[in-house]
């Protein structure tokens, strides 16, 4: 039974999550919109397209209207009730092991609060919390651990699959990442009653509402993978291994364009849990079926980030990592709870993994704070440029930087949601991520004797625009100059104007 104390502990946690959340994310928080975020709330606020093809996300649109109502442009706003999502998320992560009472509960609400405590301070949540349409996975973890959670409690057993459905239906039409609940919770019922049989008719009515869903997508979208879900059919099995091993590694591995280096960490991690089992097995046997069951929980959960991949080189698709660290988070304390018995001990080696993690959320928190300066001088230059009525030619737009996202998509949409009118505006090129990382410099163009050169592969006359292109089997492309016409490229620091 639950005495007034551990209430009062309980709200604590609330507290030390919540003011943590936003500590983590506060130098963030007066950040505009990034890319598909003007692409999204245009969708949805000018063009009032609340179904859009190739997608089905409800739940994560109608979280947008609703902020939208409340709050209108404001990024500030929603980014704050993501950091509160974000937070919620951490304390359901904390009542589901509370009540799953693997120990006494002193020792469970230790497990407990250091699980929820490395979940909020996990380094690659960024993309999820900053980036505003990236809320989508945030809110499908929220309504998935609402469903977990209810599995957790003593309620009928039929009200309690009938609401735990429910909440996973909801969280399905909020963002695809969490199509594998239903493996997460057989693997968890295995744990309990080791019957095969048992687990799968326990966790079916989960199962039938993924095929529920799959249902209502292609009725209602007229889809079931959608635009990003085509990928999944491109690769052969050795590209899903590979694809599978780099998304294990991302879970804890920063970004990085050295493969060398991210595979000897990668090798290194891999050694590091296969010693915790060994220590588990041979010190805490009667623990050993639990942690096995944790990991093995992890791989299921890391199937989707494992087939979609997540960039090895930035934080690029990290929102697919939010679910599975939950479970990484959970293993980590689960094995610190059994091995260390030291509070000092204790204390001095979580200090050292949140000091690592908040040194990373730092240098990727400032990622995005260069990529929103990037972006509010794009759209002001071409605002004030605008004016003029003349046709704006733009070259080199960046598509991100270091993986925060910047213009891979909806420039034409942020601009006309600022009074731009878009039919002035010609985009002639992206700067895709890979050509901004191979030329460290300022972009600076390079006069000719037939007109001027700008990397990667314009050329510029007095008559046009030349676009060399690069791949093989693509032509290249030519536009003429209008009269009056003014062009601006992007120099890797802000937007220039060449004439």
């Amino acid at each position: 039974m639950q005495t007034k104390h551990h209430k009062w502990l309980e709200v604590f946690v609330v507290i030390i999550l919540i003011g943590l959340s936003f500590a983590i994310f506060y130098n963030t928080i007066h950040l505009g919109f990034f890319s598909d975020d003007f692409f999204v709330l245009h969708r949805l606020t000018v063009k009032k397209q609340f179904w859009t093809t190739g997608f089905f996300r409800p739940v994560a649109d109608l979280a947008l209207i609703i902020n939208y109502k409340l709050g209108g442009l404001n990024a500030s706003s929603y980014r704050v009730v993501s950091i509160l999502l974000h937070a919620i998320n951490g304390y359901l992560l904390f009542r589901i092991i509370l009540n799953l009472k693997l120990f006494n509960y002193q020792l469970s609400f230790r497990f407990a609060f250091l699980s929820a405590f490395f979940f909020i301070i996990y380094p690659f949540h960024s993309e999820s919390i900053i980036w505003v349409v990236g809320r989508g996975s945030v809110l499908a973890c929220f309504f998935s651990l609402l469903s977990l959670y209810i599995y957790t409690t003593h309620i009928n057993i039929k009200l309690k699959h009938l609401i735990a459905c429910g909440f996973f239906f909801i969280s399905l039409a909020s963002y695809e990442s969490v199509i594998v609940l239903p493996g997460i919770l057989f693997i968890a019922c295995f744990y309990k009653n080791r019957s095969f049989l048992q687990s799968a008719k326990f966790s079916s009515p989960l199962f039938a509402t993924l095929l529920l869903h799959v249902l209502v997508r292609k009725l209602v979208a007229g889809i079931i993978v959608g635009n990003y879900g085509i990928d999944m059919f491109n690769e052969n099995l050795f590209g899903y291994v590979e694809r599978y091993v780099k998304s294990i590694g991302r879970l804890v591995i920063p970004g990085m364009y050295d493969s060398v280096q991210f595979a000897t960490w990668l090798l290194l991690f891999t050694c590091l849990v296969f010693a915790s089992f060994i220590i588990v097995y041979r010190k805490y046997q009667t623990h050993i079926s639990a942690y096995t069951t944790i990991w093995m929980m992890l791989i299921i959960s890391q199937l989707v980030p494992g087939i979609f991949g997540v960039d090895t080189h930035n934080q690029d698709g990290e929102r697919l990592l939010y679910l599975p660290s939950f479970i990484l988070c959970t293993a980590f304390a689960f094995f610190l709870i059994l091995y260390i018995h030291n509070q000092y001990l204790l204390f001095f080696g979580v200090l050292s993994l949140a000091t690592f993690c908040l040194q990373k959320q730092l240098t990727i928190n400032e990622n995005w704070m260069y990529a929103d300066k990037g972006i509010k001088n794009i759209i002001h230059t071409i605002q004030k440029t605008s004016l003029e009525k003349t046709t704006i030619y733009l070259a080199n737009i960046p598509e991100l930087y270091e993986g925060s996202f910047m213009f891979r998509n909806g420039l034409p949409e942020a601009l006309e949601l600022v009074g731009v009118e878009t039919n002035y505006i010609e985009i002639i090129n992206y700067l895709s991520k890979d050509e901004l990382h191979h030329h460290p410099e300022r972009i600076m163009p390079v006069a000719t004797e037939n007109g001027t050169t700008i990397f990667p592969n314009l050329f510029i006359t007095g008559t046009g625009i030349h676009l060399r292109s690069n791949s093989p089997g693509n032509t290249s492309k030519r536009i003429l100059l209008k009269k009056n016409s003014h062009f601006f490229y992007w120099n890797k620091e802000k937007l220039v104007k060449l004439f």
